[in-house]
């Protein structure tokens, strides 16, 4: 594995650790730990770390910021590398893209004060925004680390069946719901399954509060469809795609479990991280699974 690749699965693995000290930013009340000052913090370039939210959001300032200077060069590096290879250098591209729309949602959160105890709707269209571009940064940046690591395989163009796209769209639904629903436990930490489900009926309970119950049942639901299809419908000709669809099996049962603790448990902090971390990993192995052998769902490529 030469350089390139190596900065290119970096790339990939520290953008899921950015996305899960977010997290950390977010169950900890920390959104505001700089103010609502971008790019500074607190009006300085690297603050008093009196206060612990501080602390916390300066770390994942910090790791942002780490993360756009490794994808920057690689998208510098790549102009080159890729200029008779146009998907690859429209793939390298797109994810410097999606990272800048990715800082500007961001800084949008805190500069327009959509952070701690905020629960307006403007808050909801915000995170749910942002959870969606997350999920096509890390989408091409997996893509790209795939590919880059591949320089034997000369793709013409990528195409997807209609079942896969479903099943994309599926765990996108998914991921904003769940983003939804975190928001719900960071603003209203909850309290009893009983009094949530009575919050979810009440019609004068908050938006938020009345939202948060759907999350495990949509999940429940098209996360046993996308079982039911992968196990009944799509069969992998490689081993590469069996031990694939393997995987998404198992990572999808053990985030069930992870799903039911966090109700149980009333999500503390280890558990949200952990049931973040899988639903990462269950988005990137869809997504190669989705150009992987099968006929319809491969790449179109010339060896």
């Amino acid at each position: 594995m030469n350089k390139f690749s190596k900065l290119a699965w970096f790339n990939l693995v520290w953008i899921i650790l950015v996305i899960l000290w977010g997290a950390v930013v977010r169950a900890t009340n920390s959104g505001a730990g700089c103010g609502n000052y971008w790019p500074l913090c607190g009006q300085s370039l690297i603050p008093t770390f009196d206060v612990f939210h501080t602390y916390v959001e300066f770390i994942h300032r910090v790791m942002s910021g780490i993360l756009l200077i490794t994808i920057f060069t690689m998208f510098l590096l790549g102009r080159n590398r890729f200029k008779n290879d146009p998907l690859r250098r429209r793939l390298n591209t797109l994810v410097f893209v999606f990272l800048i729309v990715e800082s500007l949602l961001g800084a949008g959160l805190v500069v327009f004060e959509l952070v701690e105890d905020n629960d307006s709707i403007f808050r909801i269209i915000a995170i749910s925004l942002h959870l969606l571009n997350t999920f096509i940064l890390v989408a091409l940046t997996a893509l790209n680390a795939f590919f880059v690591s591949k320089p034997e395989i000369k793709i013409t163009h990528l195409t997807l069946n209609g079942a896969f796209k479903v099943i994309l769209l599926s765990i996108l639904v998914i991921g904003v719901s769940g983003a939804v629903t975190s928001l719900a436990d960071t603003v209203y930490p909850p309290k009893t399954i009983s009094v949530t489900m009575a919050e979810w009926v009440d019609p004068q309970a908050p938006l938020l509060q009345r939202l948060r119950p759907y999350h495990p049942f949509i999940a429940g639901l098209l996360g046993l469809g996308i079982l039911g299809y992968l196990n009944q419908f799509f069969q992998p000709k490689s081993v590469w795609g069996r031990n694939l669809r393997k995987w998404i099996h198992i990572l999808i049962l053990i985030q069930f479990g992870l799903g039911s603790l966090n109700i149980i448990l009333h999500v503390p902090l280890a558990l949200q991280i952990l049931h973040l971390l899988f639903a990462d990993l269950i988005w990137i192995a869809a997504i190669y699974l989705a150009i992987t052998d099968n006929e319809e769902t491969t790449p179109s490529y010339e060896k």
